[in-house]
Parts: structure tokens; C-alpha cells; sequence
């Protein structure tokens, strides 16, 4: 599935200035000849002409000056600690994980995400090979014997040897591998990890399914590597209470997992519903009734109407007020114009300072 979070991309590009700004120093603008002040001024007349002919002469100004916010979706970082049982019994198990291992890199690079990978096993049983294994930026390897039962408690353990390898800024996933059940309670692990990050993470399993027997007496599946020990269900139960991923361990086709997994890790961030206005030129002074937004989708470039207040959203229009209309900070989009802002994967916005307001008139 692919979940959304906002978060803002966002470049500045700064204008020249025009007639249409508040400014404090109007005898600081310059002209391509090098003359100032009054020879600005009686040049703009020209210049609303040339632009009306499709362009502007050496000497002209654009019409208005602009600061423009351009904000567009990316995805977002993904850090994936992958924690796999050492027993003998997972030999089979995690030779695949390896051979596998570059594959789920390379999809999820592919996805235009940024990553990192930490797995957490003993060096001799799964080696990542090249180039992800050799890759000190994306991959680190905490090289440490994971036992059947305590995989949960060993990552909350060695969380000091890979936390500077995790960013604030990330997703976090964890993948658990293992053929036996958990000592210790999902929920008490997840409470310490959530506290120990400042954030939630999702979990997957790979394991065996509760309410799996590979005879009568014996829980566990039974799949090309042997049969589990024992089945998963704190690992099971911590996927879902996280809404991550489940997979049997004695599944025959771990490409299907691994895809899935790429798949999950894949979050978008749109572009939210609030804007901090951005500040303008040093030359410039911020003039409420002097800014604009403009909604770019499908080649199209729309200006979004604003309106005096959140009370004032109409439904089925494009409109935006300010936070406080006394003492603006940001732009808030009203629900209508978020909704479809959030939905839109090419959208882009542009906030322009320096040109007079367009105002939503309602109809009477």
C-alpha cells in the first residue's frame, strides 16, 4: 500500500522587480543600461508594451516582483533494518535473504527512494554482496548472533550500534526473519522502540503463521528449508499492530515478498495544505493584498483565489486565506483545493509576492 505524509520540497527563485512591488528603495533598481531611479520609471510604460508583444527589451523589468515557492512531490527517505535469526535451522532461509538482498535495493532505488539498509546477523550466515554490501552510505552490517527466541530484544538492545545510521527525516522498517517465536511481548517492544526513536516504525515477519502444525503435536510450517520451530505470533502481531507486511517463512516464493516489501517501503509526500510565506527580497516590504498562488497540473497554470477566511471556503472552488489575516504567517489551502493538491502526484505550486491579489467574489 502506499501512505502519504507531508512534507515540502522546495526551491526559491527570486524575480527582478517591477512597478507592481512594495518596496523601500525604489532608487535601487537599475536598468540593463546601468541608469536608476527616475529612468526605471519612465521606462515602464515600454516595457507593459514589449511584454504585450511576447517579450521584454534589454532595459525592461518584469511586471510584478515574485518569490516563487515551487513545491512538488518526492518520496520519502526509507531506513530498513533487516534482523535475521542465526539458529541452524535458517541456513536455508537466509541464504535466500542474501542472494535476494541486492534485488530488494535495486527496486527500491528504483522507486526514486532514498535508502539505507542495517541488517542485524551474524557476518558468517548472510555477507551482502556487492554493491549494496560495499556500499558504506546505503549499508551497514552489526555483526551479532541472533537466537532463535530473542530477536526483538536484540534489536531494542543494539539500537546504540545503529541509531546514527537512522535519520530523523525517514521512515523506519524493520524486517524480522525467524523460525521460532519471540521472548519478549510485541507490545512491550514496540512501546520501547517507539520511545527510544521519537517516532513510530513499521514491522514486518517473516515467520511462521499462527496456527500453522507441521504434524499434530508440533507448531511451526513446513516449507523447502525443513519445518519452524515454533510459530511467530509476536512478530505476526507486531507486523499488523504497525500495519506492515506478513509472510510465511516457508513460503516458496520469496521474490513475491521481497516485492512486496519494495512496494510497502514506497511512501509518497505531498505537498501540504499549509505554506509558510516565504520571505521577500531585502529591497522589498511585504504587503499582504500583493500575493498570489498559482496551481500548475496537467501543463495547466491556474490562479488560486483567495478568500477572508476558513469560513469563507466554498465547496468546488480553488481558494486559499491566511492563517491570521492581521498578521500573516502562511497560506492555508481550504479543504476542497487540499484534498485535490494532496491527491495530484505532479502538482506544483508557486507562491508569487509583488502582484495584487486576485480576491474570490462569491456569486449573489
Amino acid at each position: 500500500m502506499l501512505m502519504k505524509r507531508y512534507g515540502l520540497l522546495m526551491s526559491l527563485v527570486l524575480l527582478f522587480s517591477c512597478p507592481g512591488c512594495s518596496d523601500d528603495n525604489p532608487s535601487e533598481y537599475t536598468t540593463g543600461d546601468g541608469g536608476a531611479g527616475d529612468d526605471a520609471s519612465d521606462s515602464q510604460d515600454a516595457n507593459r508594451d514589449d511584454q504585450s508583444d511576447g517579450g521584454l527589451d534589454d532595459g525592461g523589468f518584469e511586471p510584478c516582483e515574485g518569490v516563487q515557492v515551487s513545491a512538488q512531490e518526492r518520496a520519502r527517505p526509507v531506513d530498513v533494518v533487516w534482523v535475521i535469526d542465526d539458529s541452524p535451522s535458517m541456513i536455508g532461509e537466509a541464504l535466500i535473504v542474501q542472494r535476494n538482498m541486492n534485488t530488494f535495493a535495486e527496486r527500491v532505488s528504483n522507486s526514486a527512494i532514498d535508502f539505507r539498509v542495517i541488517v542485524i546477523t551474524k557476518k558468517e550466515l548472510v555477507r551482502v554482496p556487492a554493491p549494496l554490501g560495499t556500499d558504506p552510505e546505503h549499508f551497514l552490517a552489526v555483526d551479532y548472533l541472533v537466537l532463535s527466541n530473542n530477536a526483538l530484544t536484540v534489536t531494542l538492545n543494539l539500537l546504540p550500534f545503529y541509531q546514527d545510521f537512522l535519520r530523523d527525516e525517514a521512515s523506519t522498517h524493520f524486517v524480522f526473519v525467524t523460525d521460532d517465536e519471540s521472548e519478549m511481548k510485541y507490545g512491550d517492544f514496540q512501546a520501547q522502540m517507539e520511545a527510544k526513536l521519537g517516532h513510530a516504525f513499521t514491522a514486518h515477519a517473516i515467520v511462521s503463521p499462527p496456527g500453522s502444525y507441521h504434524d499434530i503435536f508440533d507448531a511451526g510450517c513446513t516449507g523447502p528449508n525443513g519445518d519452524a520451530y515454533d510459530n511467530g505470533e509476536e512478530y505476526w502481531d507486531l507486523a499488523a499492530d504497525t500495519s506492515g507486511q506478513q509472510h510465511s517463512i516457508c513460503t516458496n516464493d520469496w521474490t513475491a515478498v521481497f516485492d512486496a516489501l519494495s512496494v510497502e517501503m514506497g511512501e509518497r509526500i505531498p505537498i501540504p495544505c499549509e505554506l509558510e510565506l516565504p520571505e521577500p527580497p531585502e529591497y522589498m516590504t511585504f504587503d499582504s493584498d500583493l500575493v498570489n498562488v498559482e496551481y500548475t497540473h496537467g501543463g495547466v497554470t491556474e490562479t488560486v483565489l483567495r478568500t477572508p477566511s476558513e469560513g469563507d471556503c466554498t465547496p468546488g472552488e480553488l481558494l486559499w486565506y491566511y492563517d491570521n489575516p492581521d498578521a500573516p504567517t502562511a497560506i492555508v489551502f481550504c479543504p476542497d483545493f487540499c484534498t485535490m493538491v494532496s491527491d495530484d502526484e505532479s502538482a506544483q505550486l508557486d507562491v508569487q509576492l509583488g502582484c495584487e491579489s486576485q480576491v474570490w467574489t462569491p456569486e449573489i
